[in-house]
Protein backbone atom coordinates (compact mmCIF):
# COMPACT_ATOMS: atom_id res chain seq x y z
CA UNK A 1 0.00 0.00 0.00
CA UNK A 2 2.89 2.09 1.00
CA UNK A 3 4.64 2.21 -2.52
CA UNK A 4 1.49 3.12 -4.51
CA UNK A 5 0.31 5.78 -2.37
CA UNK A 6 4.33 7.30 -2.50
CA UNK A 7 4.06 7.19 -6.07
CA UNK A 8 0.50 8.89 -6.18
CA UNK A 9 1.58 11.35 -4.02
CA UNK A 10 4.74 12.42 -5.62
CA UNK A 11 2.27 12.79 -8.80
CA UNK A 12 4.94 12.05 -11.59
CA UNK A 13 4.77 12.31 -14.58
CA UNK A 14 3.31 9.57 -16.66
CA UNK A 15 6.20 9.08 -19.02
CA UNK A 16 5.63 5.90 -19.71
CA UNK A 17 1.93 5.97 -21.40
CA UNK A 18 2.71 9.16 -23.11
CA UNK A 19 5.72 9.00 -24.89
CA UNK A 20 6.99 10.81 -26.92
CA UNK A 21 8.09 12.83 -24.10
CA UNK A 22 6.29 15.80 -26.09
CA UNK A 23 2.70 14.65 -25.11
CA UNK A 24 3.76 14.63 -20.81
CA UNK A 25 6.56 17.91 -20.56
CA UNK A 26 5.85 19.53 -17.82
CA UNK A 27 2.22 18.33 -16.15
CA UNK A 28 1.80 16.71 -13.26
CA UNK A 29 -0.19 14.01 -13.16
CA UNK A 30 0.25 10.75 -11.03
CA UNK A 31 1.66 7.56 -12.00
CA UNK A 32 -0.36 4.88 -13.25
CA UNK A 33 -0.46 1.62 -11.31
CA UNK A 34 -0.04 -1.23 -13.68
CA UNK A 35 -1.52 -4.37 -13.13
CA UNK A 36 0.93 -6.19 -10.98
CA UNK A 37 1.26 -3.24 -8.42
CA UNK A 38 -2.88 -3.58 -7.58
CA UNK A 39 -3.14 -6.85 -7.33
CA UNK A 40 0.29 -6.71 -4.81
CA UNK A 41 -1.98 -4.01 -2.89
CA UNK A 42 -5.11 -6.15 -3.43
CA UNK A 43 -3.21 -8.77 -2.01
CA UNK A 44 -1.68 -7.33 1.35
CA UNK A 45 -5.24 -5.54 1.76
CA UNK A 46 -6.80 -8.80 1.66
CA UNK A 47 -3.90 -10.64 3.93
CA UNK A 48 -4.13 -8.27 6.87
CA UNK A 49 -5.08 -10.23 9.75
CA UNK A 50 -8.29 -9.16 11.88
CA UNK A 51 -7.31 -7.97 15.31
CA UNK A 52 -8.00 -10.15 18.85
CA UNK A 53 -10.35 -9.27 20.57
CA UNK A 54 -9.02 -7.14 23.73
CA UNK A 55 -11.63 -6.48 26.57
CA UNK A 56 -12.74 -2.78 26.97
CA UNK A 57 -15.45 -0.52 27.89
CA UNK A 58 -18.85 -0.17 26.91
CA UNK A 59 -21.46 2.00 27.49
CA UNK A 60 -25.03 3.36 26.74
CA UNK A 61 -24.93 6.91 26.46
CA UNK A 62 -28.16 9.02 25.40
CA UNK A 63 -28.13 10.42 21.86
CA UNK A 64 -28.82 13.88 22.53
CA UNK A 65 -25.69 14.24 24.56
CA UNK A 66 -23.46 12.70 22.51
CA UNK A 67 -21.92 14.46 19.92
CA UNK A 68 -20.82 11.24 17.75
CA UNK A 69 -24.01 10.00 18.01
CA UNK A 70 -26.05 12.98 17.91
CA UNK A 71 -24.20 15.16 14.70
CA UNK A 72 -24.99 12.52 12.06
CA UNK A 73 -29.01 11.95 12.47
CA UNK A 74 -30.75 15.24 10.58
CA UNK A 75 -32.22 17.58 13.45
CA UNK A 76 -35.51 17.22 11.10
CA UNK A 77 -35.81 13.52 11.50
CA UNK A 78 -38.80 11.98 12.75
CA UNK A 79 -37.66 9.32 15.07
CA UNK A 80 -37.76 5.69 13.93
CA UNK A 81 -40.81 4.50 15.54
CA UNK A 82 -38.74 1.95 17.82
CA UNK A 83 -36.51 5.03 18.62
CA UNK A 84 -35.39 4.87 22.03
CA UNK A 85 -33.17 8.21 22.38
CA UNK A 86 -29.82 5.78 23.57
CA UNK A 87 -26.92 4.50 21.99
CA UNK A 88 -24.48 2.33 22.27
CA UNK A 89 -20.94 3.31 22.54
CA UNK A 90 -17.25 1.15 22.43
CA UNK A 91 -14.93 3.59 24.62
CA UNK A 92 -11.91 1.52 24.37
CA UNK A 93 -10.95 -2.26 23.27
CA UNK A 94 -11.61 -4.56 20.66
CA UNK A 95 -14.52 -5.89 20.06
CA UNK A 96 -16.22 -8.72 17.75
CA UNK A 97 -19.57 -8.71 17.55
CA UNK A 98 -20.12 -11.13 20.57
CA UNK A 99 -17.48 -9.86 22.59
CA UNK A 100 -19.77 -6.87 22.27
CA UNK A 101 -23.21 -8.30 22.82
CA UNK A 102 -21.77 -10.18 26.16
CA UNK A 103 -20.68 -5.91 27.08
CA UNK A 104 -23.83 -4.77 26.94
CA UNK A 105 -26.17 -4.63 29.76
CA UNK A 106 -28.91 -7.16 28.55
CA UNK A 107 -30.65 -8.23 25.22
CA UNK A 108 -32.10 -5.55 22.73
CA UNK A 109 -29.40 -3.58 22.04
CA UNK A 110 -27.35 -6.50 20.11
CA UNK A 111 -29.04 -9.61 19.54
CA UNK A 112 -27.26 -12.71 17.92
CA UNK A 113 -28.36 -15.83 16.71
CA UNK A 114 -26.52 -18.52 15.23
CA UNK A 115 -24.53 -16.15 12.51
CA UNK A 116 -27.37 -13.20 12.21
CA UNK A 117 -26.53 -10.51 14.92
CA UNK A 118 -29.40 -7.19 14.87
CA UNK A 119 -28.15 -3.72 15.77
CA UNK A 120 -30.70 -2.28 17.69
CA UNK A 121 -29.37 0.92 18.77
CA UNK A 122 -27.20 3.72 16.77
CA UNK A 123 -23.19 2.41 17.58
CA UNK A 124 -20.18 4.84 17.96
CA UNK A 125 -17.02 3.67 18.04
CA UNK A 126 -14.24 6.16 20.00
CA UNK A 127 -11.06 6.90 18.51
CA UNK A 128 -9.44 4.45 20.83
CA UNK A 129 -11.73 1.70 20.28
CA UNK A 130 -12.13 -1.23 17.25
CA UNK A 131 -15.41 -3.01 15.86
CA UNK A 132 -14.60 -6.16 14.06
CA UNK A 133 -17.39 -7.68 11.75
CA UNK A 134 -15.61 -10.64 10.80
CA UNK A 135 -18.17 -13.60 9.34
CA UNK A 136 -22.00 -13.70 9.33
CA UNK A 137 -24.78 -11.45 9.05
CA UNK A 138 -25.07 -7.88 10.55
CA UNK A 139 -28.90 -6.61 10.43
CA UNK A 140 -29.02 -2.87 10.97
CA UNK A 141 -33.02 -2.01 12.56
CA UNK A 142 -34.41 0.24 10.41
CA UNK A 143 -36.76 0.53 12.53
CA UNK A 144 -34.32 1.14 15.89
CA UNK A 145 -32.13 3.97 14.40
CA UNK A 146 -29.15 1.70 14.13
CA UNK A 147 -26.01 2.88 12.27
CA UNK A 148 -22.13 2.61 12.66
CA UNK A 149 -20.42 5.77 13.35
CA UNK A 150 -16.70 5.23 13.88
CA UNK A 151 -13.70 7.52 14.85
CA UNK A 152 -11.74 4.46 15.43
CA UNK A 153 -10.90 1.41 13.28
CA UNK A 154 -13.82 -0.43 11.85
CA UNK A 155 -13.12 -4.37 10.41
CA UNK A 156 -15.55 -5.34 8.10
CA UNK A 157 -14.48 -8.40 6.70
CA UNK A 158 -16.12 -12.03 4.78
CA UNK A 159 -19.62 -10.60 6.32
CA UNK A 160 -22.53 -9.21 5.49
CA UNK A 161 -23.94 -6.10 6.42
CA UNK A 162 -27.81 -4.81 5.60
CA UNK A 163 -29.92 -2.05 6.69
CA UNK A 164 -33.45 -4.19 7.29
CA UNK A 165 -37.20 -3.19 8.34
CA UNK A 166 -37.52 -5.65 11.06
CA UNK A 167 -41.54 -5.58 11.76
CA UNK A 168 -41.86 -6.88 7.90
CA UNK A 169 -38.64 -8.69 7.62
CA UNK A 170 -37.75 -6.97 4.20
CA UNK A 171 -34.67 -4.90 3.53
CA UNK A 172 -35.09 -1.07 4.42
CA UNK A 173 -36.25 1.25 1.71
CA UNK A 174 -36.10 5.18 1.15
CA UNK A 175 -38.57 6.74 -0.73
CA UNK A 176 -37.68 8.53 -4.35
CA UNK A 177 -36.19 11.61 -2.71
CA UNK A 178 -34.13 9.13 0.27
CA UNK A 179 -35.57 11.29 2.40
CA UNK A 180 -36.95 8.24 4.70
CA UNK A 181 -34.21 6.95 7.07
CA UNK A 182 -32.16 3.90 6.45
CA UNK A 183 -29.31 2.81 8.28
CA UNK A 184 -25.83 3.64 7.31
CA UNK A 185 -21.95 3.65 7.84
CA UNK A 186 -19.71 6.35 8.17
CA UNK A 187 -16.26 5.97 9.13
CA UNK A 188 -15.21 9.92 10.25
CA UNK A 189 -11.78 12.03 11.07
CA UNK A 190 -9.01 9.49 12.22
CA UNK A 191 -10.33 6.79 11.89
CA UNK A 192 -9.32 3.88 9.66
CA UNK A 193 -12.37 1.80 7.97
CA UNK A 194 -11.14 -1.77 6.23
CA UNK A 195 -13.87 -3.24 4.77
CA UNK A 196 -13.32 -6.61 2.29
CA UNK A 197 -15.01 -9.25 0.76
CA UNK A 198 -18.27 -8.88 2.31
CA UNK A 199 -22.10 -7.50 1.39
CA UNK A 200 -23.06 -4.13 1.78
CA UNK A 201 -26.66 -3.86 0.95
CA UNK A 202 -29.79 -1.06 1.41
CA UNK A 203 -27.85 1.31 3.26
CA UNK A 204 -28.45 5.08 3.62
CA UNK A 205 -30.30 7.84 2.83
CA UNK A 206 -30.45 11.85 1.78
CA UNK A 207 -28.65 13.29 5.22
CA UNK A 208 -25.18 14.55 5.36
CA UNK A 209 -22.34 11.70 5.74
CA UNK A 210 -25.13 8.88 5.98
CA UNK A 211 -25.01 8.25 2.45
CA UNK A 212 -24.48 4.70 3.10
CA UNK A 213 -20.66 4.18 3.31
CA UNK A 214 -19.48 7.52 3.86
CA UNK A 215 -15.33 8.13 4.87
CA UNK A 216 -15.41 11.83 5.81
CA UNK A 217 -14.45 14.80 7.81
CA UNK A 218 -17.32 16.44 9.83
CA UNK A 219 -15.63 19.41 11.42
CA UNK A 220 -12.64 20.78 9.40
CA UNK A 221 -11.84 23.30 11.67
CA UNK A 222 -10.49 20.94 14.48
CA UNK A 223 -9.47 17.80 12.55
CA UNK A 224 -6.11 16.73 13.51
CA UNK A 225 -6.17 13.45 11.11
CA UNK A 226 -8.16 12.59 8.28
CA UNK A 227 -10.04 9.70 7.64
CA UNK A 228 -8.88 6.60 5.27
CA UNK A 229 -10.54 3.63 3.85
CA UNK A 230 -9.98 0.12 1.93
CA UNK A 231 -12.78 -1.11 0.43
CA UNK A 232 -11.65 -4.00 -1.63
CA UNK A 233 -13.56 -7.11 -3.29
CA UNK A 234 -17.17 -6.48 -2.27
CA UNK A 235 -20.81 -6.41 -3.83
CA UNK A 236 -22.47 -3.01 -2.34
CA UNK A 237 -26.09 -3.26 -3.66
CA UNK A 238 -29.00 -0.64 -3.40
CA UNK A 239 -27.16 2.01 -1.04
CA UNK A 240 -27.81 5.15 -1.31
CA UNK A 241 -24.20 6.67 -2.87
CA UNK A 242 -22.20 3.45 -3.46
CA UNK A 243 -19.09 4.69 -1.61
CA UNK A 244 -18.61 8.46 -0.19
CA UNK A 245 -15.87 9.98 0.58
CA UNK A 246 -15.08 13.62 2.11
CA UNK A 247 -11.60 15.35 3.22
CA UNK A 248 -9.80 11.77 3.58
CA UNK A 249 -6.54 10.97 3.03
CA UNK A 250 -5.54 7.17 1.55
CA UNK A 251 -8.27 5.75 -0.08
CA UNK A 252 -8.28 2.75 -1.71
CA UNK A 253 -11.33 1.27 -3.76
CA UNK A 254 -10.15 -1.97 -5.88
CA UNK A 255 -12.62 -4.86 -7.20
CA UNK A 256 -15.83 -3.69 -5.70
CA UNK A 257 -19.17 -4.69 -7.80
CA UNK A 258 -21.61 -1.68 -7.55
CA UNK A 259 -25.00 -2.21 -8.60
CA UNK A 260 -28.18 0.03 -8.42
CA UNK A 261 -27.37 2.66 -6.00
CA UNK A 262 -29.49 5.35 -5.65
CA UNK A 263 -27.63 8.41 -7.13
CA UNK A 264 -23.83 7.83 -7.15
CA UNK A 265 -21.66 4.26 -7.79
CA UNK A 266 -18.26 6.16 -6.64
CA UNK A 267 -18.41 9.68 -5.30
CA UNK A 268 -15.08 11.53 -3.51
CA UNK A 269 -15.75 14.49 -2.57
CA UNK A 270 -13.77 17.22 -1.51
CA UNK A 271 -10.32 17.52 -1.05
CA UNK A 272 -9.29 14.01 -1.44
CA UNK A 273 -5.89 12.51 -1.94
CA UNK A 274 -3.74 9.68 -2.13
CA UNK A 275 -6.52 7.90 -3.50
CA UNK A 276 -7.03 4.87 -6.08
CA UNK A 277 -10.11 3.68 -7.64
CA UNK A 278 -8.77 0.21 -9.66
CA UNK A 279 -10.75 -2.55 -11.06
CA UNK A 280 -14.40 -1.71 -9.86
CA UNK A 281 -17.65 -2.33 -11.96
CA UNK A 282 -20.38 0.27 -11.42
CA UNK A 283 -24.03 -0.83 -12.96
CA UNK A 284 -27.08 1.53 -13.30
CA UNK A 285 -26.84 4.54 -11.26
CA UNK A 286 -30.27 5.54 -11.01
CA UNK A 287 -30.29 9.05 -10.59
CA UNK A 288 -26.62 10.47 -11.63
CA UNK A 289 -22.92 9.53 -12.42
CA UNK A 290 -21.45 6.29 -12.20
CA UNK A 291 -17.99 7.62 -10.85
CA UNK A 292 -17.59 11.23 -10.17
CA UNK A 293 -14.80 12.78 -8.59
CA UNK A 294 -16.00 16.76 -7.25
CA UNK A 295 -13.94 19.67 -5.72
CA UNK A 296 -10.38 19.30 -5.29
CA UNK A 297 -9.68 16.12 -5.30
CA UNK A 298 -5.99 15.18 -6.38
CA UNK A 299 -3.25 12.90 -6.39
CA UNK A 300 -5.03 10.09 -7.54
CA UNK A 301 -5.49 8.05 -9.87
CA UNK A 302 -8.94 5.95 -11.40
CA UNK A 303 -7.80 3.06 -13.64
CA UNK A 304 -9.07 0.25 -15.19
CA UNK A 305 -12.96 0.58 -13.96
CA UNK A 306 -16.03 -0.29 -15.98
CA UNK A 307 -19.17 2.07 -15.72
CA UNK A 308 -22.13 1.26 -17.09
CA UNK A 309 -26.34 2.44 -17.25
CA UNK A 310 -25.90 5.70 -15.18
CA UNK A 311 -28.70 7.81 -15.59
CA UNK A 312 -26.13 10.44 -16.37
CA UNK A 313 -22.24 10.19 -17.15
CA UNK A 314 -19.55 7.18 -16.89
CA UNK A 315 -17.22 9.40 -15.20
CA UNK A 316 -17.56 12.73 -14.22
CA UNK A 317 -14.50 15.09 -12.44
CA UNK A 318 -14.62 18.79 -11.71
CA UNK A 319 -14.37 21.82 -9.19
CA UNK A 320 -11.07 22.50 -9.75
CA UNK A 321 -9.98 18.73 -9.17
CA UNK A 322 -6.02 18.28 -10.44
CA UNK A 323 -2.76 16.07 -11.18
CA UNK A 324 -5.36 13.39 -11.51
CA UNK A 325 -5.07 10.54 -14.31
CA UNK A 326 -8.29 7.50 -15.52
CA UNK A 327 -5.96 4.72 -17.39
CA UNK A 328 -7.97 1.73 -19.26
CA UNK A 329 -11.38 2.56 -18.18
CA UNK A 330 -14.37 1.63 -19.81
CA UNK A 331 -17.98 4.28 -19.56
CA UNK A 332 -20.55 2.23 -21.90
CA UNK A 333 -24.54 2.84 -22.21
CA UNK A 334 -24.80 6.04 -19.62
CA UNK A 335 -27.42 7.78 -20.34
CA UNK A 336 -24.91 11.25 -20.35
CA UNK A 337 -21.49 11.60 -21.45
CA UNK A 338 -19.39 8.69 -21.54
CA UNK A 339 -16.29 10.95 -19.61
CA UNK A 340 -16.59 14.50 -18.51
CA UNK A 341 -14.03 16.81 -17.58
CA UNK A 342 -15.21 20.40 -16.14
CA UNK A 343 -12.89 23.53 -14.73
CA UNK A 344 -10.47 21.13 -13.77
CA UNK A 345 -6.13 21.12 -14.35
CA UNK A 346 -3.53 18.39 -15.23
CA UNK A 347 -5.74 15.84 -15.97
CA UNK A 348 -4.96 12.58 -17.95
CA UNK A 349 -7.62 10.44 -20.00
CA UNK A 350 -5.35 7.82 -21.22
CA UNK A 351 -6.31 4.26 -22.87
CA UNK A 352 -10.17 4.25 -21.96
CA UNK A 353 -12.61 2.51 -23.88
CA UNK A 354 -16.22 5.44 -23.96
CA UNK A 355 -18.73 3.07 -26.33
CA UNK A 356 -22.19 3.72 -26.78
CA UNK A 357 -23.09 6.49 -24.11
CA UNK A 358 -26.00 8.72 -24.89
CA UNK A 359 -24.36 11.96 -24.91
CA UNK A 360 -20.81 12.91 -26.03
CA UNK A 361 -18.21 10.47 -25.58
CA UNK A 362 -15.66 12.54 -23.83
CA UNK A 363 -16.74 16.30 -22.92
CA UNK A 364 -14.30 18.76 -21.69
CA UNK A 365 -15.24 22.33 -20.74
CA UNK A 366 -13.32 25.14 -19.26
CA UNK A 367 -10.02 23.01 -18.20
CA UNK A 368 -6.51 23.83 -18.42
CA UNK A 369 -3.64 20.60 -19.25
CA UNK A 370 -6.02 18.20 -20.07
CA UNK A 371 -4.62 15.04 -22.03
CA UNK A 372 -6.89 12.92 -24.41
CA UNK A 373 -4.44 10.03 -25.50
CA UNK A 374 -5.11 6.24 -27.18
CA UNK A 375 -8.70 6.41 -26.02
CA UNK A 376 -11.17 4.58 -28.51
CA UNK A 377 -14.48 6.47 -28.50
CA UNK A 378 -17.16 4.95 -30.50
CA UNK A 379 -20.44 4.83 -31.16
CA UNK A 380 -21.89 7.60 -28.83
CA UNK A 381 -25.15 9.28 -29.69
CA UNK A 382 -23.27 13.40 -29.89
CA UNK A 383 -19.63 13.85 -30.50
CA UNK A 384 -16.59 11.94 -29.94
CA UNK A 385 -14.28 14.29 -28.51
CA UNK A 386 -15.65 17.99 -27.64
CA UNK A 387 -13.83 20.75 -26.25
CA UNK A 388 -14.79 24.04 -25.39
CA UNK A 389 -14.59 27.41 -22.94
CA UNK A 390 -17.38 28.54 -20.83
CA UNK A 391 -18.24 30.85 -23.90
CA UNK A 392 -19.80 27.83 -25.46
CA UNK A 393 -22.08 26.47 -22.64
CA UNK A 394 -25.30 26.81 -22.37
CA UNK A 395 -25.26 28.66 -19.11
CA UNK A 396 -23.31 31.43 -17.23
CA UNK A 397 -21.14 30.62 -14.66
CA UNK A 398 -22.56 29.93 -11.03
CA UNK A 399 -20.69 32.26 -8.65
CA UNK A 400 -18.72 28.42 -7.67
CA UNK A 401 -17.93 27.87 -11.11
CA UNK A 402 -16.78 31.53 -12.39
CA UNK A 403 -13.99 31.40 -9.71
CA UNK A 404 -12.81 28.02 -11.63
CA UNK A 405 -12.78 28.67 -14.99
CA UNK A 406 -10.03 27.74 -16.87
CA UNK A 407 -8.33 29.19 -20.27
CA UNK A 408 -8.81 25.94 -22.13
CA UNK A 409 -5.33 23.98 -23.08
CA UNK A 410 -6.09 20.30 -24.22
CA UNK A 411 -3.26 17.58 -25.74
CA UNK A 412 -5.30 15.14 -28.11
CA UNK A 413 -3.41 12.78 -29.84
CA UNK A 414 -3.61 8.81 -31.02
CA UNK A 415 -7.42 8.19 -30.42
CA UNK A 416 -9.36 6.35 -32.41
CA UNK A 417 -12.97 7.94 -32.94
CA UNK A 418 -15.15 6.29 -35.08
CA UNK A 419 -18.97 6.26 -35.09
CA UNK A 420 -20.39 8.74 -32.74
CA UNK A 421 -23.43 10.23 -34.61
CA UNK A 422 -23.08 13.95 -34.61
CA UNK A 423 -19.38 14.06 -35.68
CA UNK A 424 -16.22 12.84 -34.24
CA UNK A 425 -14.65 15.84 -32.82
CA UNK A 426 -15.13 19.24 -32.14
CA UNK A 427 -13.92 22.12 -30.20
CA UNK A 428 -14.89 25.51 -30.82
CA UNK A 429 -14.55 28.72 -28.40
CA UNK A 430 -12.47 31.63 -28.90
CA UNK A 431 -10.32 30.75 -25.11
CA UNK A 432 -10.16 27.04 -26.26
CA UNK A 433 -6.69 25.54 -27.65
CA UNK A 434 -6.37 22.14 -29.31
CA UNK A 435 -2.85 20.66 -29.60
CA UNK A 436 -3.19 17.99 -31.91
CA UNK A 437 -0.47 15.38 -32.93
CA UNK A 438 0.04 14.43 -36.78
CA UNK A 439 -3.19 12.87 -38.27
CA UNK A 440 -5.57 14.34 -35.32
CA UNK A 441 -7.84 16.76 -36.13
CA UNK A 442 -10.95 18.32 -34.75
CA UNK A 443 -13.90 20.16 -36.64
CA UNK A 444 -13.00 24.13 -35.03
CA UNK A 445 -16.20 26.49 -36.09
CA UNK A 446 -15.19 29.95 -35.75
CA UNK A 447 -15.50 32.11 -32.78
CA UNK A 448 -18.83 32.73 -31.29
CA UNK A 449 -17.91 35.85 -29.98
Amino acid sequence: MTRILARLAMAMAVAVLLAPAARAQDWDVPAVPGPEEVAALRAGIEAAPLPAVVPGRVTLREVAGDTALRRLFHPAMEPPPAWRGRGIVIETGVLDLAALARALPGPGWLDCTGEVCTLLAPLAVRPEATLVVGGGTLRLSQEHGAAIISHGRLFVSDAAVEAWHLGQDRPAETGPAGRDFRPFIAGLEGGHSLIRRSRLAHLGYQASLAYGLSFATVDRRRVTAHPSADLVGNRIEDVYFGFYSFDADGVNVIGNHITAPHVYGIDPHDDIRNMLIAENLVEGARRSHGIILSRRIHRSAVVRNVSRGSAKSGFFIDKASHNVVFAGNLSEDNGGDGMVVHESREILLVGNRVVGNHGDGIRIRASFRIGVHDNTILDNRRYGLRIYDFGQSTRPPNAEEAGQVLPVLVRVGANVISGNEAGGCIAPGADATVLFEAGEVCTLPPPTR
